[in-house]
């Protein structure tokens, strides 16, 4: 008897000690319901941060084509003139020095 007690007691105070599975339950699903809309959220801010990528990409390819037909810009190579005006300049020169001294008599200043 006194087993059985001891054994009611204990089941008593774990039934009261674990909460109700519908509680727990209901917790899941809230957790649930949130992890989903916040994935949603991404979704969207993906689909808009493509969108607004895509939207770039098609404004950088219409400049680059309004560039290349006004003739401000070729397909390749450099934007100005400069540098194959610099790949046809060809720099050259001499030096020369000289100096003139009397040793017969210095201190003449007579050339």
């Amino acid at each position: 008897m006194r087993f059985r007690t001891i054994a009611l007691l204990t089941m008593i105070g774990f039934l009261a000690w674990a909460p109700p599975p519908a509680a727990a339950s209901d917790d899941v699903q809230a957790q649930l319901r949130e992890m989903r809309e916040r994935l949603a959220q991404a979704e969207d801010r993906l689909q808009a941060t493509n969108d607004q990528l895509e939207a770039s990409k098609q404004r950088l390819s219409d400049q680059q084509s309004m560039l290349e037909r006004s003739g401000v810009a070729s397909g390749a190579g450099a934007s100005s003139g400069l540098a194959s005006f610099l790949e046809t300049v060809e720099i050259g020169g001499w030096v020369n020095a000289s100096y003139w001294y009397n040793v017969n008599d210095p201190d003449n200043d007579d050339l």
